[in-house]
């Protein structure tokens, strides 16, 4: 395959918005043409999908905005980056440049506002630190795709959660709870 076709490729599930799938795509294409500034760009909003990823999107998008500030929504996927990397002042000062552009729909304005909130949150409850631990439960459970919203039941017999990965037998629903193919 070409990187023609891997670029259109990658472009393409870009497009869709699934990007956890484009990211392989684009790191490949970086390989070969690491000064690419869009390659950065797309890798880096790409990578905010995937925890592993979140060091490298945030350095990604970083050299993204030192050389290009008119990027489309540049400031608030940065914001998202810095979000994730407990960079929350950063964030919250580019989410108001994000806000202050002329061109961002009422959607964008409420993902922005929602963000916002979360850095607020994220700046005071890391103010407050508590004793819980984080641990990897190993292979058995951790994979490395997502596993999310754990829950224990009641006895701690039990631990649930849900896991976004090849191996998944469930699906998507639309907002209308209807199976998303």
């Amino acid at each position: 395959q070409s990187e023609q076709d891997s670029l259109g490729k990658a472009q393409a599930i870009y497009d869709a918005g699934n990007f956890p799938a484009a990211l392989p795509y684009f790191i490949e294409l970086q390989k070969n043409h690491p000064d690419e500034m869009y390659l950065k760009y797309a890798t880096g909003v790409c990578g905010l999908y995937r925890s592993d990823m979140h060091e490298k999107s945030l350095e990604w998008l970083t050299l993204t905005y030192a050389n290009n500030k008119k990027a489309k929504n540049i400031e608030y996927d940065l914001a998202r980056a810095q979000h994730y990397n407990y960079e929350f002042d950063d964030a919250l000062a580019n989410l108001d440049l994000f806000l202050k552009r002329r061109d961002i729909q009422d959607v964008e304005k409420k993902e922005a506002a929602l963000l916002k909130d979360f850095c607020n949150s994220g700046k005071s409850l890391t103010l407050k630190p508590t004793d819980a631990k984080i641990t990897n439960l190993g292979s058995a459970v951790n994979t490395p795709y997502s596993e999310n919203g754990p829950i224990i039941t009641s006895d701690e017999s039990t631990l649930m959660f849900t896991y976004n990965g090849p191996a998944s037998t469930g699906g998507r629903r639309t907002d209308s709870g209807v199976a998303d193919s």
